[in-house]
C-alpha cells in the first residue's frame, strides 16, 4: 500500500514540474511578443495617423507669365567674286611641202609658231557688305507694358444681332482672352466719355460668347470720333490694358462695335 502511494506522489510531482515549465515558456513568449494568442491582456492597437496635405499656392507668374522677345542673331554676308588669269596658248604648226622637180624629193619645212595670249578675265575681289545700321533683324511682336492689348484687327463693325432693337440701338461689346486663347471671366471693362463713365464685367453677356461684355450707347447710330475710350481693369481697379479710343459710325450695318482684348504676356 505504501508503495502505491509513493508512485502516485512521484507522478504528480513530475506533472507539476512539466506544468511549471510550460507556464514559464508561456510567460517568456508573452514577454517577447505581447500579441501572443495565449496572452489574455493584449495591448491596444496604435491609432492610425493620417498625413496632412501641404497647402499649395498660385504665384502671379502662373497668371501672367513673362516672356522675353526672341533675340536676333546678326549675320554678315561675304560675297566673293572669283577671278582667274586664263592663259590661252595657241600653238600652230605650219607644214609647207616644197616640190623642186620630179627627180628631187620634196622638202618638208616645219615652222612651229607658239602664240601665248594672257587675258585678264576677271578681277578677284572679296566684298564684305553690311548695312550702316547693323545686321538685319527679324521682326517680332512688341510686348506691351500691360498684360492685355487690343486684338489685331479690332475694333470691328457689324449690324446689331444681340437684341431685337435692330437699327434703334448702338453699342460696344466684345470678349477677353488669355494666353491660350481661352475666354477670361470677371475682369472689369471701363468705358469713359466726356459726360460720364460705365463699367461692365467680362462674362456678363454670353450672347457674344464666353467672357462677353456689352455697353449700350445710344438708341440710333451716330458717328463720333475719339469720344469713347475703353480700358480693361482687374478686380481691384488696376489697369490691365491701355485706354483705347473707339470711333462709332452712323451706319445701321455698323452699329455694333466689337472690341476684343487678348493677353500679351
Amino acid at each position: 500500500m505504501a508503495r502505491g502511494s509513493s508512485l502516485t506522489f512521484n507522478i504528480l510531482t513530475v506533472l507539476l514540474l512539466v506544468m511549471t515549465c510550460l507556464i514559464g515558456v508561456c510567460y517568456l513568449l508573452v514577454a517577447v511578443n505581447p500579441n501572443f494568442p495565449l496572452n489574455p491582456l493584449k495591448p491596444a492597437p496604435l491609432p492610425t495617423i493620417m498625413p496632412t496635405p501641404a497647402p499649395t499656392g498660385t504665384s502671379l507668374a502662373d497668371v501672367f507669365p513673362t516672356a522675353l522677345p526672341p533675340s536676333a542673331t546678326p549675320t554678315d554676308t561675304e560675297t566673293p567674286q572669283p577671278a582667274s588669269s586664263i592663259a590661252s596658248p595657241t600653238p600652230s604648226e605650219t607644214v609647207s611641202p616644197t616640190v623642186a622637180n620630179p627627180t628631187t624629193p620634196p622638202l618638208i619645212t616645219h615652222t612651229p609658231t607658239a602664240v601665248a595670249s594672257l587675258t585678264q578675265a576677271a578681277t578677284a575681289t572679296a566684298t564684305r557688305t553690311a548695312t550702316a545700321s547693323g545686321p538685319t533683324l527679324t521682326p517680332a511682336n512688341t510686348l506691351s507694358a500691360l498684360p492685355f492689348t487690343l486684338q489685331p484687327g479690332n475694333p470691328t463693325y457689324q449690324p446689331n444681332f444681340a437684341n431685337t432693337a435692330g437699327c434703334n440701338w448702338m453699342g460696344i461689346a466684345g470678349q477677353a482672352f488669355d494666353l491660350s486663347g481661352r475666354p477670361v471671366i470677371g475682369l472689369i471693362v471701363h468705358l469713359t466719355w466726356p459726360d460720364g463713365t460705365q463699367d461692365s464685367l467680362t462674362g456678363s453677356k454670353p450672347v457674344y460668347g464666353a467672357g462677353g461684355y456689352e455697353f449700350f450707347l445710344t438708341s440710333q447710330p451716330i458717328e463720333r470720333q475719339g469720344v469713347y475710350h475703353i480700358q480693361l481693369l482687374n478686380s481691384s481697379g488696376s489697369p490691365l490694358s491701355d485706354s483705347i479710343a473707339v470711333d462709332t459710325k452712323s451706319d445701321c450695318d455698323k452699329n455694333l462695335i466689337k472690341v476684343n482684348f487678348v493677353q500679351n504676356h
